[in-house]
């Protein structure tokens, strides 16, 4: 396996989740240590350990799922193929930077090595076991994504962000409805009562996160439901609940910058 095959596998599948605005856990991390004013050298190498542990969970998403994103139009079936090709050598190339991840950790501290390995665990958990099993698979992307935020985060900020990765990820489970059960996965959304109704659920944390950080603005969190009930096209219910988090977000980042 060439190095170019190597980089691609690696860089690409959080690139193209850049590109479709997802994978914006990394701006909130980086939008936390802003917040919590934290010195340049914790900073930047927070990000960057943030940076490295999100592109190798998106990586072993894609190289786990190569065979079925390559007859799915809405991947990149290009990388799925090249990644199908090459799966038993970018497996072992994984497994190597899962360890070294943890191991670079450590330098972090020993809590930051928990967490690290905790959220690459739930993501591995998630990607082989549970992605086709209906509500455990929005709940396990829920703790990746509090775990993810609480690499950086205080406590405090972790169940809304959690609740936040969450919701995103109905939307995507019901825009990716079709190709998933051409493949044979059964996620939350095989149907649109049970994916609104995980939803409901979803919100109900994420008001009650955001309340503990805005008070009586965390109403806020309820917006994905009544977006996802009046639009029928998902994506853009997604789309707009996106721009409802960046603003319920940034009035968090306020109160913390306030509270500092």
């Amino acid at each position: 396996m060439g190095l170019s095959v190597f980089s691609r596998g690696l860089v690409l599948p959080l690139l193209r989740r850049f590109q479709v605005a997802e994978g914006m856990l990394l701006a909130v991390n980086a939008s936390l240590l802003v917040a919590q004013r934290v010195g340049v050298a914790r900073g930047v190498s927070h990000a960057a350990h943030s940076l490295s542990v999100l592109m190798l969970m998106y990586a072993l998403n894609d190289w786990w799922d190569a065979r079925n994103d390559a007859k799915n139009p809405r991947k990149d079936r290009d990388l799925a193929r090249t990644l199908v090709t090459h799966r038993r050598p970018f497996g072992v190339v994984l497994l190597v930077l899962h360890l070294a991840a943890i191991g670079v950790a450590f330098a972090l501290g020993p809590t930051v090595a928990a967490l690290t390995t905790a959220v690459l665990a739930a993501n591995g958990a998630y990607t082989a076991i549970f992605k086709g099993i209906p509500v455990i698979d929005v709940a396990l992307v829920g703790v990746w994504g509090a775990l993810f935020a609480s690499l950086v985060g205080p406590c405090s900020v972790v169940v809304a962000v959690g609740a936040m990765t969450a919701v995103s990820h109905v939307f995507q489970a019901m825009g990716d409805r079709d190709a998933d059960l051409e493949a044979g996965v059964t996620t939350t959304a095989v149907s649109r009562a049970l994916a609104l109704a995980v939803l409901g659920g979803c919100c109900i944390v994420l008001a009650c996160g955001l309340h503990a950080l805005i008070g009586n603005l965390a109403f806020v969190g309820f917006v994905p439901l009544a977006l996802a009930l009046v639009l029928r096209r998902s994506v853009v219910a997604w789309v707009a609940s996106k721009a409802v988090f960046g603003l319920a977000w940034l009035l968090v980042l306020w109160q913390m910058h306030g509270h500092r």
